[in-house]
């Protein structure tokens, strides 16, 4: 076929944009990849569809301009969703970038389709957009933009919609591929619940809102801190779900010098504490408290300068718990945290001191310090200071190391003295007998490692107290309220968690110096919150399958898939083997190709190991399956050995003349036959290796026997592995023999014991050799012979008649017993006395004749 040239415009056009969406998917630089694929589908999404038309109705005539823009459109989607379905189905998963490979591609096969349907058409009938037919005169122009111009706006609207929705459909794909590939992100936003945040004064209650929104698209492990002017006074670990939102407040009272305080809040993920992940931050500007100075002043100047830089972080939402963190430009630290607004509440049973002043977060900071100060207990007055700031302790990596908070005599004092500002006089009175033996205080508490651990773990608790008056102190360990140790002089405690079951525990300590608390009670005490994680588990293999069933040929490329189960759900690699060799080093990736090209024929073991970082080493792994695969040598044609027949060439027509051929397959496999005559199909394939010639039609001359073999495993239907020819030769039917006389060289009668000579005279039509038999009175007296005569002894015979005949055949019709032809004679023998009276008779016959 000719194709017309130059092609029309429109597949020129749809030829070039197709190659531009290549060059946008494949070559654009990296920085503007992302944006690449997407463009290049949009380009790329309009074309087979239109290509389509074009190639099933190439002439004009066939369809209206609107129906053919419809069937462009609607065979566009089509084509679309096909593939979509098909690219979803494979492991690379649906992408821009290949769905607009497939299209760019589809295009150019479909363009070579529609020019060459184009072209077969006469040049009037052929479809063209916007043809060369010359300049119309602005009246014709004018007719036709008016005819026109009723629906112009109709089509430009439908267009601008079609362009937008597949906008929208590849900028949907491109997000699509996005959450594939779990790109996301975590929101984390901190503010000041107070309006007037700018400016606060020492001692004020200041309360945070901080909110995290996980977008990561699968759960993520937060752990997020309050950081002081570089120091770490609080952390709290929370795990939030796919597009889960935390949201809690964070309450804390600022007692520092005036200026401006830094308050860092660090977010961290999955355990990575390198570096935060996001982070947020408060600047505070505090004010002199002058009520604080003054009731300082009149105790001891130097207590306010032993308060200062000191934040109690009282409670944040959603199961934080307390710090107590001493910060590296002196003064002390303490955070508690609570569960919830509900959990405040039980938390507030074991302090009372927060229990005040979390019910106080919605009033002046004046009216909670009167509040707590009105509650106060004689009890709380010998024990000043210590429970609103030690209860609910959590630990992280500064305290870890031996993480300290100093309570001098003077700030107890002080806090005594603020503390019951409004106590009656004999209160008073009892503060002041007490103060002159003060009770020890618990200055830190703080683990050997830090939260979280793993299950099993052995964690050394170690608790440092301070004594006034240096008096032996007292300590007892309790573990979620319950006592661990009695009263010893031991500071430290080593828990055993290896039958701890995972989760949260509450671990405390108590100290008395037995000259206050009796036996039954105690003078100080410090909590601290421990969380044991799950042993992780390594992953298990759940399969290895290949995409092609063993055994296969060589030269094929299997492709192996492997799943695996992780209940961590840790992200796990995988290392492919081929006979104990690695083939491919440690990947994401949970497939493998392998190409047998170069590979002997044989037996081999697939292998496959994973891991998932947390338990084996580079060098080694958690979990193998090994899979068998068997590769043979490619399938063998048959060959055909031999084609005989059962009777020798030539032979003669009518005969029917069988014919068998024999094959050998390398393998085994069936072999199909085909019997052919001077090339024409004589049999269908069969099973059957053998065919009878039927000749009686055939005339004479030489044939060509043929047979064809296959197995069904290499030639089509239609066509054959092997063959192999013979020629025969089939001849005209052989005529027998005609005897044509039989004469003996003496007449009859003759005297018996003359000896006579027959001789018979035949012919053979074809030259066959003929056999002769000699036969008197139908008994045999020669044998089968190619003598044409015979000479038969009458000198024992009787007088008498005596019938002779000869037997021919050629030993081409009848058989030995039977012959072709035959003739016979009579012949009389008489003694000499009727010899003589015959002669005599004879003369006397002639003498009267005579």
């Amino acid at each position: 076929m000719r194709l017309a040239w130059p092609p029309p415009w429109h597949l020129t056009a749809s030829v070039l944009v197709s190659i531009l969406a290549l060059v946008l998917v494949h070559l654009s630089p990296e920085q503007v990849q992302d944006f690449g694929a997407p463009l290049g589908l949009i380009l790329a999404i309009f074309i087979p569809g239109y290509l389509l038309v074009l190639a099933l109705f190439p002439a004009g005539s066939d369809l209206t301009g609107k129906r053919r823009a419809l069937l462009s459109f609607g065979f566009d989607a089509i084509l679309i969703v096909l593939v979509c379905m098909i690219l979803m189905l494979t492991p690379r998963g649906l992408q821009p970038a290949s769905l607009a490979t497939i299209l760019s591609l589809l295009s150019l096969f479909l363009c070579a389709v529609a020019h060459a349907r184009w072209s077969a058409l006469p040049r009037r009938r052929r479809f063209v957009i916007l043809s060369n037919s010359g300049f119309r005169t602005s009246k014709a122009l004018a007719r036709t933009i008016t005819g026109k111009g009723k629906h112009s706006a109709v089509h430009f609207a439908l267009l601008v919609v079609a362009i937008f929705a597949i906008a929208a459909f590849a900028y949907a794909i491109n997000m699509y591929q996005g959450t594939r590939e779990d790109a996301g992100s975590t929101e984390f936003h901190v503010s000041l619940l107070r309006g007037d945040d700018a400016s606060l004064k020492a001692g004020s209650l200041v309360t945070a809102q901080a909110q995290i929104i996980n977008h990561e698209n699968r759960a993520i492990d937060y752990a997020m801190w309050l950081v002081l002017n570089g120091s770490t006074v609080l952390r709290k670990n929370l795990t939030l779900s796919r597009n889960e939102t935390w949201k809690g407040p964070v309450s804390f009272i600022l007692n520092g010098q005036a200026g401006e305080h830094r308050l860092d809040f660090l977010l961290f993920k999955d355990y990575d504490y390198s570096a935060p992940s996001q982070e947020d931050h408060l600047w505070i500007n505090l004010s002199e408290d002058k009520s604080t100075q003054n009731t300082s002043s009149e105790k001891s100047s130097p207590v306010a300068n032993e308060q200062s830089g000191k934040v109690s972080v009282l409670s944040t939402s959603k199961g934080s718990s307390q710090v107590d963190y001493k910060p590296s430009g002196g003064g002390s630290v303490s955070a508690s945290t609570g569960k919830s607004p509900k959990s405040s509440s039980k938390t507030a049973q074991e302090s009372r001191t927060i229990q005040e002043t979390d019910s106080a977060q919605s009033r002046s900071n004046e009216e909670v310090a009167q509040e707590q100060s009105s509650i106060l207990s004689s009890e709380e007055v010998t024990n000043p200071a210590t429970e609103s700031l030690k209860e609910n302790q959590t630990i992280n990596g500064s305290n870890a190391s031996k993480t300290s908070i100093s309570f001098t005599t003077r700030a107890l004092a002080n806090q005594t003295a603020l503390s019951a500002a409004n106590i009656s006089y004999p209160m008073e009175k009892e503060i002041k007998n007490l103060s002159s033996n003060l009770p020890p205080y618990l200055v830190d508490f703080y683990p050997d490692v830090h939260s979280p651990q793993i299950e099993g773990t052995t964690v050394l608790w170690t608790a440092n107290a301070s004594d006034p008056e240096g008096d032996p102190i007292f300590y007892r360990f309790l573990l979620n309220g319950i006592e661990m140790t009695d009263w010893s002089a031991a500071n430290s405690w080593t828990w055993n968690t290896s039958s701890a079951a995972p989760g949260d525990y509450k671990i405390g300590v108590l100290a008395r110096d037995g000259e206050h608390a009796p036996e039954g009670s105690f003078d100080d005490s410090m909590n601290a919150t421990f969380t044991l994680l799950p042993q992780n588990q390594p992953p298990t293999l759940l399969n290895l399958i290949p995409d092609k069933a063993s055994p296969q040929e060589q030269g094929v490329t299997v492709f192996w898939k492997t799943d695996s189960l992780d209940p961590d759900g840790d992200r796990v690699q995988y290392k492919f083997l081929l006979d104990g060799r690695e083939v491919r080093r440690w990947s994401k990736s949970n497939s493998w190709s392998w190409t047998t090209a170069d590979l002997p024929a044989g037996d081999y073991k697939i292998g496959v190991l994973v891991r998932d970082d947390e338990h084996a080493p580079e060098g080694s792994f958690d979990d193998s399956m090994n899979v068998s695969f068997t590769l043979r040598a490619p399938n063998q044609k048959p060959v055909i050995q031999e084609l005989r027949p059962d009777v020798p060439s030539p032979q003669e027509s009518g005969i029917g003349i069988s014919w068998t051929a024999a094959a050998k397959d390398a393998e085994g496999d069936p072999i199909s036959y085909r019997f052919l005559l001077n090339g024409i199909e004589m049999t269908d394939w069969s099973a059957a290796n053998s065919w009878t010639w039927n000749t009686s039609s055939a005339s004479p001359g030489d044939y060509k026997i043929g047979v064809l073999a296959r197995d069904d495993k290499h030639a089509p239907e239609g066509s054959f592995e092997d063959s192999m020819e013979a020629s025969f030769a089939i001849k005209a039917s052989n005529r027998p023999p005609a005897l044509l006389s039989l004469t003996p060289d003496k007449p009859s009668p003759q005297v018996r014991g003359t000896t006579v000579v027959w001789k018979a005279d035949a012919s053979d039509p074809d030259g066959d050799i003929i056999l002769y038999r000699f036969l008197v009175n139908n008994k045999v007296r020669s044998l089968w012979s190619k003598y044409d005569s015979w000479s038969w002894s009458t000198a024992n015979m009787p007088d008498g008649n005596y019938h002779v005949s000869v037997q021919i055949r050629d030993s081409r019709h009848a058989g030995e017993e039977s012959f072709d032809g035959s003739v016979d004679q009579s012949f009389t023998l008489i003694s000499e006395i009727d010899q003589q009276i015959d002669q005599i008779m004879k003369n006397r016959t002639g003498y009267i004749h005579s």
